[in-house]
């Protein structure tokens, strides 16, 4: 069996004939973090060697595996996802095909982002809220016909839960304006009946993003609850579940992600003892989130070939974030206009050069207004339009 996720004492399996995981104490491999399909990748290799097939051919769903399951994208996870991207993009798997063209990326490069935020979660639908053989199933299909047929299905269950995402999330926030005291919980902890255990780690991640504080939500099915969490930089998850483990059924992960099984009746208890753990050793400046600029740049010096020169330190993703640059003393010349539910757009210039900057509105950003003397932190691109190229300033933040 292979595995990658951290190992519990005397939870290793005897009956397995052999147990492959570079997290084992007695593994001497030098690279850690291989992602679950990184490891079957090598596998793969190994057992192919001397045969007439090639795992290089499999490459595309490497890296598709390891950009989804958020593995950090440095050492061989940063090599096997750049090569696998390079296989993604000559587009000879059908089933991908397929999920690209009804997720609106015919004719487009992929990048890692288009992965993490487009066609890995289509695939991970499928095992939160519908059968995960479907994904299988178009990722191995020869039919055209069915490759078709399977990316619309996805697509669909990935409306479904994102759905579903949107009513916990606002279940999950009520609760927390009720529920949580800021000045006594380092980590949240809540709990519903009504909750679809295959969405809640999302919908924690997005209030890691919100109150910047490690979090965990339990589904309850009877006396029974499966809890799925999510971490921010210096606390160490799984490590504090380890201090926690003689109130847990189960648990499993690493670092920055979790899974547990607990009674209902002892969900109070583990949130005290967590918190109390966490107070003890985690400062208050850990829960102030930090954004870390690469680098100043005057905005007339940002041009095509600086922006082609960033671009090939990706691919880009868990712990090799994109570039963050900034720009000062710039000024608001036009806008900005709202797009989308909260996002905007405006036109900044130093008075040499103008150039578009832009917000998702991912980042709750104030906006400014026209004619404000702002600096900006922001990660450029070139964004094609109709032909047309120009540089385009994606916001982090706006001050």
């Amino acid at each position: 069996m292979t595995d990658h996720h951290e190992i519990l004492e005397g939870r290793i399996p005897k009956q397995a004939y052999a147990i492959i995981n570079p997290l084992q104490d007695s593994c001497r491999y030098p690279f850690k973090h291989l992602a679950g399909v990184g490891l079957a990748y090598k596998l793969a290799k190994a057992l192919y060697e001397d045969t007439h097939f090639f795992a290089e051919d499999f490459l595309d769903l490497v890296s598709l595996g390891t950009v989804a399951d958020i593995a950090p994208l440095t050492g061989e996870n940063r090599i096997l996802t750049k090569h696998g991207l390079d296989e993604l993009n000559k587009r000879t798997r059908l089933g991908l095909n397929a999920l690209m063209e009804v997720s609106g990326l015919s004719g487009k490069e992929i990048s890692s982002g288009h992965i993490g935020y487009i066609l890995g979660p289509r695939i991970n639908a499928m095992g939160r809220v519908g059968s995960p053989q479907k994904a299988v199933e178009l990722l191995l299909t020869e039919d055209e016909a069915a490759s078709i047929r399977l990316a619309k299905l996805l697509d669909t269950e990935n409306r479904n839960r994102q759905k579903i995402e949107s009513r916990i999330l606002d279940d999950a926030l009520s609760k927390v304006e009720r529920e949580v005291n800021f000045k006594h919980h380092r980590v949240i902890v809540l709990a519903s009946e009504d909750w679809h255990p295959g969405v809640i780690g999302i919908v924690a991640s997005r209030l890691v993003e919100r109150y910047y504080r490690p979090t965990i939500l339990i589904s309850l099915d009877g006396k029974f609850g499966k809890g799925s969490g999510r971490s921010i930089e210096k606390f160490h998850l799984f490590e504090y579940l380890l201090r926690c483990k003689d109130l847990l059924i189960g648990f499993g992960g690493h670092e920055s992600a979790c899974g547990i099984t607990i009674e209902k009746a002892r969900i109070d208890e583990f949130k005290d003892l967590i918190n109390l753990e966490a107070s003890k050793e985690m400062r208050e400046d850990v829960l102030k989130p930090k954004l870390d600029v690469d680098m100043d740049m005057p905005l007339n010096m940002l041009n095509e070939s600086v922006i082609n020169e960033l671009a090939s330190l990706g691919p880009f993703g868990e712990e090799n974030p994109r570039p963050i640059l900034a720009s000062r003393n710039l000024i608001v010349k036009d806008g900005p206009r709202q797009i989308g539910k909260s996002g905007f757009k405006m036109w900044v210039t130093d008075n040499r050069v103008t150039c578009e900057a832009i917000s998702f509105g991912r980042n709750n950003l104030e906006i400014p207004k026209l004619g404000s003397d702002v600096d900006l932190a922001y990660t450029p691109s070139l964004n094609k339009w109709q032909g047309l190229e120009s540089i385009q300033l994606e916001l982090h933040d706006i001050r």
